[in-house]
């Protein structure tokens, strides 16, 4: 529910949702990389990027995580109502740590 007010700027104009989630995803994706530049870890992770398997696994999981993952959800947001919304996103959990302990294991 405070996810939708949070974008209401004023009663005449609302900031869209979508737009505003990929400029804090964009703006995170670039802190992090600052991050990384501090701490002496960048060029590091660039080298990396010249192996085609860790590439592809970097490209996916940008994909499918954060930017995917957050569209989705203020998406969802968006054109759902807020508490079907929140209880699917609450259940996600239930989903990925099968997932993850087959993965694994």
């Amino acid at each position: 529910m405070l996810g939708r007010e949070a974008y209401r700027v004023r009663a005449d104009a609302e900031l869209d949702p979508i737009a505003a989630t990929v400029v804090r995803v964009g703006f995170s994706a670039m802190l992090l990389w600052v991050i990384a530049m501090f701490r002496g870890r960048a060029m590091k992770t660039l080298t990396h990027l010249g192996n085609p398997a860790i590439r592809g696994r970097i490209i996916v999981g940008t994909f499918l995580g954060p930017l995917l993952g957050m569209i989705g959800f203020v998406s969802a947001l968006k054109f759902a109502p807020a508490g079907l919304v929140s209880t699917i996103i609450s259940a996600s959990p239930l989903v990925i740590l099968p997932v993850i302990a087959v993965r694994i294991g």
